[in-house]
C-alpha cells in the first residue's frame, strides 16, 4: 500500500515538471536560431533566424552562401508549434512555414520557382 502512494505521488509530483518540459510555449520562442537551409537550385547554406516579440512576434532572417542576404519577416505568426511568414528574396514574395519541436524549428520556404528545407536550433 505504501509503495502504491509513493508512485501516485512521484506520478503527481512529476505531471507539471513534464508538461512544462513538452511544452513549447511561446515564452521561449524569442531568440537566435542557427542551423542550414537545403535548395536544389543553389545547395546547402547556413541559416539564421532571429526572433522578438515586443506587442506582435518579429522575425529576421539571414541566409549564408558564397554571400550573405537579410530580410525582416512580414506577417510573422505563431499558433502554438506552427510559426508561419513572407520573406521578400530578390523581389518575389516567399511564405514560409515551420514546426518547432523543443529546441529546433523545422521548415519549408517556397518562392513559387523554387524554394529551399531549413533546420535551425536555439543557439540564445
Amino acid at each position: 500500500m505504501l509503495a502504491r502512494l509513493a508512485v501516485v505521488a512521484l506520478a503527481l509530483g512529476a505531471t507539471p515538471l513534464m508538461a512544462q518540459h513538452h511544452d513549447d510555449s511561446a515564452a521561449d520562442l524569442a531568440g537566435t536560431w542557427e542551423g542550414t537551409f537545403k535548395s536544389e537550385a543553389v545547395g546547402t547554406g547556413g541559416m539564421k533566424l532571429v526572433i522578438t516579440r515586443e506587442k506582435e512576434w518579429k522575425g529576421v532572417i539571414t541566409i549564408s552562401r558564397d554571400e550573405s542576404m537579410t530580410a525582416e519577416a512580414s506577417m510573422f505568426t505563431v499558433e502554438g508549434n506552427e510559426i508561419t511568414w513572407v520573406l521578400n528574396l530578390h523581389e518575389s514574395p516567399c511564405q514560409t512555414t515551420a514546426t518547432r519541436e523543443g529546441s529546433v524549428i523545422k521548415g519549408e520556404t517556397n518562392c513559387g520557382h523554387a524554394g529551399f528545407t531549413f533546420e535551425l536550433k536555439k543557439v540564445k
